[in-house]
């Protein structure tokens, strides 16, 4: 798979993720219930969609500086390795907080009916889904 194919992936997981979390993250706050009817966990008082929400921006930027970057000289391999690493770190950091998310969602105690999710999982897991897989096309387009 070619390098701007895989930055071109991470982007549109990028894309979905920062849509997925700013739609829970507006509703949140707007209404201040999951928009979803689900448990939401929080981190210092928030709930976890901001934060992940923070992560998919970021990583949204980085990969859309990698994807849409001059191919270019020596200079800008230095540069161009500097961005790699903080979209690894970010998909890193993004992949450990869904899990933590995700364990704090599962935690959380069911009412008598049991839990039912809108979308048959936790939301943390298809944040978690997209961290990975943006992760996943990371390696990808660092391979050669």
């Amino acid at each position: 798979m070619k390098s701007k194919t895989a930055y071109l992936v991470a982007f549109i997981l990028a894309i979905a993720g920062v849509l997925f979390a700013g739609f829970l993250t507006i509703s949140t706050k707007l209404y201040g219930v999951c928009p979803l009817k689900e448990p939401c966990p929080q981190f210092f008082g928030q709930p976890a969609c901001i934060y992940g929400f923070i992560l998919f921006a970021a990583l949204l930027i980085l990969s859309a500086i990698m994807l849409f970057k001059k191919e270019g000289k020596k200079e800008k391999a230095k540069k161009s390795n500097c961005l790699w690493t903080s979209t690894f770190v970010v998909s890193i950091i993004g992949i450990l907080f869904a899990a933590v998310s995700i364990y704090k969602e599962l935690s959380f105690p069911c009412p008598a009916g049991g839990c039912s999710y809108s979308l048959l999982l936790p939301t943390c897991i298809y944040g978690f889904a997209f961290f990975v897989g943006i992760f996943i096309f990371i390696l990808l387009a660092k391979r050669k």
